[in-house]
């Protein structure tokens, strides 16, 4: 009798042992596919991270050169502005130091009549 039920328990445990060594198989089996897609995955993604990189890394070149461009047409507008306002600047002292001689004529004539009158009159 119990010979007879330690063959039933070994032969037992040796369809458990084959029965975990398939399972361990299978795992395996599945862990390397896993892994293996994982991997895959990976190195698509870093071949998309390369891309996007390269591609941002133009774009940000081509950004910059246009904010270049920019800062080099705002200096010549401010340049051009400047130089707009001092003529107007220099157009009105002009305007001013003109107005300024006229009036000193008109006061010098004016002068010259008070005295040409004053000088008739008294004569």
């Amino acid at each position: 009798f119990f010979d007879e039920a330690l063959t039933i328990v070994e032969t037992d445990r040796r369809l458990h042992a084959a029965d975990l060594q398939l399972m361990q198989r299978r795992m395996g089996d599945n862990t390397d596919t896993v892994m293996r897609r994982l991997r895959q995955e990976l190195e698509e993604c870093r071949a998309l991270s390369l891309v996007e990189k390269e591609q941002n890394a133009a774009l940000l070149a081509a950004r910059e050169a246009e904010i270049e461009k920019l800062r080099g047409e705002l200096k010549r507008e401010r340049r051009r502005q400047r130089r707009v306002e001092e003529r107007h600047r220099l157009e009105f002292e002009g305007v001013n130091s003109e107005v300024s001689l006229m009036r000193q004529a008109v006061r010098a004539m004016e002068k010259r009549v008070y005295y040409s009158q004053y000088h008739s009159l008294s004569a």
